[in-house]
């Protein structure tokens, strides 16, 4: 019996950490609109996406995004653990963590702890 218990302690796999596409790519197309300013916010086509103030944005602002799940893996159970907005172009690479998402609104956590909702504008 104690032979078996310290097989198990012993022999117990590590966690396994991966990132992987989520299963749906797609911020629907449009101006998305900051909850705190409203001349500030997203503008997503297709695969592309740029941060914008005070309504406008040059080309050094549009990246291609992608969006990720970060993935712990143990023993044949896979869990998402966190969803991130990953945009980047040739040059950088930058995540937001995705703490909610619909059709409609996204929230996204940016840099130390601000948490920016996002509502997309009617046409």
């Amino acid at each position: 019996m104690f032979l078996n218990l310290l097989m198990l302690i012993c022999c117990k796999k590590e966690d396994i950490y991966e990132q992987k596409l989520n299963s749906n790519q797609i911020i629907p197309s449009g101006e998305w609109a900051s909850d705190s300013d409203i001349h500030s916010g997203l503008s997503v086509r297709k695969n592309k996406i740029a941060f914008y103030q005070n309504e406008k944005f040059s080309s050094n602002d549009i990246f291609e995004y992608s969006i990720i799940d970060s993935i712990r893996v143990q023993d044949k159970n896979k869990n998402i653990l966190s969803t991130y907005l990953q945009v980047y172009d040739s040059k950088d690479t930058t995540n937001y963590k995705i703490l909610d998402r619909s059709n409609t609104n996204i929230s996204l956590l940016i840099n130390n702890n601000i948490i920016e909702h996002y509502r997309l504008k009617k046409k």
